[in-house]
């Protein structure tokens, strides 16, 4: 066995850890007692039987407030995602979205689910597919233009979302334009916006031209896309192996 990528979380009492194991071809959820590390439950979620499907393609997120643990089988439409209670392990849902998910980014917020639909699932990004989370019907979509997108990251009760090199913001519950305003450039694959208080950062090229080899952070006002600062951050076929995170003041790209 081996630990699944970023669950690693303290929730309602519980220190929650994930583990794949690749020959049984599972997941396994233990809450352990953080005060002494005993294991107080422990849930094993199968993995997808679809051969073409890696072990590890399984993401989490929680819900503080319910008290419960998400995995989504990102590249599944059907039964991709199984919801645990987090204080006994309890399975207590098994959901089918009709779409994937990202990776990274927001998964669920304010009742609804967030996805997307495509031909080729983690290598082109059709359309954006927001569900009720309560129904699994949809709620909205809007187009996307394949390739590179961002994950979409949910805040105040909207939408941010990066569809070649336009950062547009959406009303979560209806998918009504607030803004949309263009980098210059496009964006690392599969990296999402970052949020820090009423600004967003956003790494992107500083040109469209398909040889365009500079690479800029822009933050912008959540209010209304407009500039506040923009430097550069390199200069050649750069590779952006997590998404961009904040530490205090600071954005730290790598």
């Amino acid at each position: 066995a081996y630990p699944l990528e970023g669950l690693l979380t303290l929730e309602a009492g519980r220190l929650v850890v994930g583990l794949i194991q690749p020959e049984e071809k599972s997941v396994v959820v233990l809450g352990l007692d953080p005060s002494d590390g005993r294991i107080v439950w422990r849930a094993t979620v199968p993995q997808p039987t679809d051969p073409t499907l890696r072990d590890a393609e399984v993401v989490f997120d929680s819900d503080p407030k319910a008290a419960v643990l998400h995995l989504y089988f990102y590249r599944r439409k059907f039964q991709n995602r199984v919801t645990l209670r987090v204080t006994d392990g309890a399975r207590i849902a098994e959901v089918s979205f009709n779409g994937y998910f990202w990776r990274f980014g927001t998964h669920h917020a304010g009742g609804f689910v967030l996805g997307y639909d495509s031909r080729f699932p983690g290598q082109e990004f059709d359309r954006l597919v927001v569900f009720h989370e309560a129904t699994g019907q949809v709620a909205w979509t809007a187009p996307l233009s394949r390739r590179p997108v961002s994950p979409p990251v949910a805040i105040d009760g909207t939408v941010l979302i990066v569809d070649r090199g336009q950062l547009l913001r959406m009303e979560l519950s209806t998918g009504k334009p607030l803004w949309k305003i263009s980098l210059g450039g496009v964006i690392p694959q599969g990296d999402p916006p970052l949020v820090r208080g009423p600004s967003v950062a956003v790494a992107h090229k500083a040109t469209p031209a398909a040889e365009e080899k500079q690479w800029r952070l822009s933050t912008r006002r959540l209010s209304d896309g407009g500039l506040e600062a923009q430097v550069a951050i390199g200069l050649g076929d750069l590779f952006f192996p997590s998404p961009l995170l904040s530490m205090g003041r600071f954005v730290i790209v790598g």
